[in-house]
C-alpha cells in the first residue's frame, strides 16, 4: 500500500514537474511572439529610433578622433632604465616641457620591457651565477615576473599615442627631449671613451694573436712530421681565445653604436591606426541604448495602464 501511496506521489511530482516545464516555455513563447508584433507594429518607429542612434553615434565617434599607435623599440644606456620608466609613467610633466604643436597630439605614453632572457643572463658572469641556482631550484618564472628583473632587459617597447597620422615630427621631438637629461650626458661622454679604448685593447689583443699563429703556422711546416700534441693544444686554445676576442670586438662595436644616445631608438612602428571593435563604438550601443529606453517605456507604460488604470 506504502508502495503504490508513494508512486502515486512520483507521478504527481513529475506530472507537475512537466506541466510547470510546459507552461514556462509556452510564457516565454507568447512574450516572443508578443514582442515579434510590438515591432512589427511599431516597425516605423523602431526604425526611426535605430536611424537617429546610427546619426549620434557616428557624430560622437568622428568627434571623438581616430587614435594612432606608435610602436619605439629602444635601449636604455649608461643605466637610465629608471630614468626612462619614470619620464614615461610621468610623461604629462615632459609634455608641459615639450614644443606645444607637438605635445598637443600626444595623448598617452606607455613603456613595458621586452623579454629576453637569453641577452640578459649573458650581460654578466654574476648575472649567469643567479640565473643557474635560481634554475636547480626552479624560481625561473618567478625571476623572469619581476619587474626588476624585467627592467634589466636589453630591449624596451615605448608605444606613444596620438590623434594624428603625421607623427614623425612627434616621435623625434618626444625622443630628443627624454635625451637630454644632463646627468646622463656627461655619464655618456665618459662610457663612449673608455668603450673606444676597450676597443682599440681588443683589436691589440686580436693583432698579437694573429702574429702568434703566424710563427705557429711556419714552425708547423718546418717540422711537419713530428706535430707535438701540447703544440696542437696549445695552438687550439689561442683559437679559442681569439673567437672570443672578436665576438667581444663585435659586442663593443655593436654596443658603441648605440651609445650615441641615452635613450636608443632601435626601430620605428609609426601611424598604426587603432580600430575600436563595434562594440565599443558609438555607432553601435547608441542605438542600442534609445532603443532600451522606448522598450522600458513603452513595458512600464504597459504595466501601468494593466495595474493602476
Amino acid at each position: 500500500m506504502n508502495h503504490s501511496k508513494f508512486e502515486n506521489d512520483t507521478d504527481i511530482s513529475l506530472g507537475s514537474l512537466f506541466s510547470l516545464t510546459r507552461n514556462l516555455f509556452q510564457g516565454i513563447l507568447q512574450n516572443i511572439i508578443f514582442f515579434i508584433k510590438f515591432i512589427l507594429k511599431n516597425i516605423k518607429l523602431v526604425i526611426g529610433i535605430i536611424v537617429i542612434g546610427i546619426a549620434i553615434g557616428y557624430f560622437l565617434d568622428y568627434n571623438q578622433g581616430k587614435t594612432y599607435r606608435n610602436e619605439i623599440i629602444v635601449a636604455p644606456k649608461f643605466n637610465s632604465v629608471d630614468y626612462l620608466y619614470s619620464a614615461v609613467n610621468n610623461y604629462q610633466s615632459d609634455l608641459d616641457a615639450l614644443d606645444k604643436k607637438y605635445a598637443q597630439h600626444i595623448k598617452r605614453v606607455e613603456i613595458s620591457a621586452i623579454e629576453d632572457i637569453y641577452t640578459f643572463v649573458a650581460q654578466t658572469d654574476q648575472t649567469l651565477q643567479v640565473f643557474k641556482i635560481l634554475a636547480e631550484n626552479g624560481d625561473i618564472k618567478k625571476l623572469l615576473s619581476d619587474d626588476n628583473t624585467a627592467r634589466n632587459y636589453r630591449y624596451h617597447k615605448l608605444v606613444i599615442y596620438t590623434d594624428t597620422p603625421n607623427n614623425q615630427s612627434i616621435v623625434n621631438a618626444y625622443l630628443k627631449h627624454i635625451n637630454s637629461n644632463n646627468y646622463f650626458i656627461a655619464k655618456q661622454k665618459v662610457a663612449i671613451k673608455n668603450a673606444q679604448l676597450k676597443i682599440e685593447d681588443v683589436k691589440i689583443s686580436i693583432d698579437q694573436i694573429n702574429r702568434l699563429l703566424d710563427k705557429e703556422i711556419e714552425s708547423k711546416q718546418q717540422v711537419s712530421q713530428n706535430l707535438n700534441i701540447n703544440t696542437t693544444s696549445e695552438t687550439n686554445d689561442i683559437i679559442n681565445t681569439k673567437s672570443k676576442l672578436i665576438s667581444d670586438l663585435n659586442w663593443l662595436e655593436t654596443d658603441l653604436i648605440e651609445q650615441s644616445k641615452i635613450i636608443f631608438d632601435v626601430s620605428q612602428n609609426l601611424n598604426i591606426h587603432q580600430n575600436k571593435f563595434i562594440l565599443f563604438r558609438s555607432i553601435f550601443y547608441v542605438p542600442l541604448l534609445l532603443l532600451s529606453l522606448f522598450f522600458l517605456s513603452k513595458l512600464g507604460f504597459i504595466i501601468y495602464k494593466k495595474y493602476v488604470v
